[in-house]
């Protein structure tokens, strides 16, 4: 097609393009992108995100949000082929605190291509806030609750189904701390659940399953 022959003289300006300072200006590089996408494949993704993700670890804050942006916007058009990229590295446990802070950013703009890991971010995230350390501060573990909490906030029906799913199996957990946590976060969801697809159909099993927590081992 004609947009393969120009491939290699697209690229600079679709990557400025997309982590410009305007919304407007990465929203249509968004578009030319998945337009480059259907025309050369996975090439266009190779090509196109990895200066992004290092660019999100930039030391400058600016700079790193912007490539932030433009890697959202990327998720918006093509994220079941973005997240096979772009998952593995952030979910090597421990997750770090500034990838458990993008993660729910990542998510909310992920859709439904993001219900297939639902059960490995879950994972990675309880197991560095929780499970690696024979001792972790309050302060430690917060950026890592925060994001679950945001992340099961933006899940579709599906996707949440699987989290709580993954929550109540955590309520019988021996650790009185991370059962507090699930907890905390079941309850958050029931809070701002309400006008969620399957909420009431989810309600008796976030009840029985919260009871059961109570008790220590």
């Amino acid at each position: 097609s004609q947009i393969s022959a120009y491939f290699e003289s697209l690229l600079p300006s679709i990557r400025k393009a997309l982590s410009d300072e305007l919304a407007d200006v990465r929203t249509a590089a968004s578009k030319t992108f998945d337009y480059l996408y259907r025309a050369v494949g996975a090439r266009a993704i190779d090509a196109t995100l990895p200066p992004l993700i290092e660019q999100m670890g930039d030391s400058d804050p600016v700079r790193s949000d912007l490539a932030l942006q433009a890697v959202r916007q990327m998720l918006l058009v093509r994220s079941h082929q973005i997240l096979p990229v772009i998952l593995p590295k952030m979910l090597e446990v421990p997750v770090t605190e500034f990838n458990a802070g993008i993660l729910g950013s990542i998510v909310e703009a992920s859709g439904d291509g993001i219900n297939t890991y639902v059960s490995e971010i879950v994972s990675a995230l309880i197991k560095t806030a929780f499970q690696l350390k024979a001792t972790i501060t309050e302060a430690e573990r917060s950026p890592f609750v925060a994001a679950l909490s945001r992340i099961t906030n933006a899940l579709d029906a599906v996707g949440l189904r699987t989290a709580l799913a993954d929550y109540f199996k955590l309520l019988v957990d021996n650790n009185p701390l991370l059962r507090s946590c699930v907890l905390s976060l079941v309850g958050d969801y029931a809070i701002h659940g309400l006008k969620s697809n399957g909420y009431l159909e989810l309600l008796p099993d976030m009840i029985t399953s919260s009871m059961r927590s109570f008790h220590d081992a």
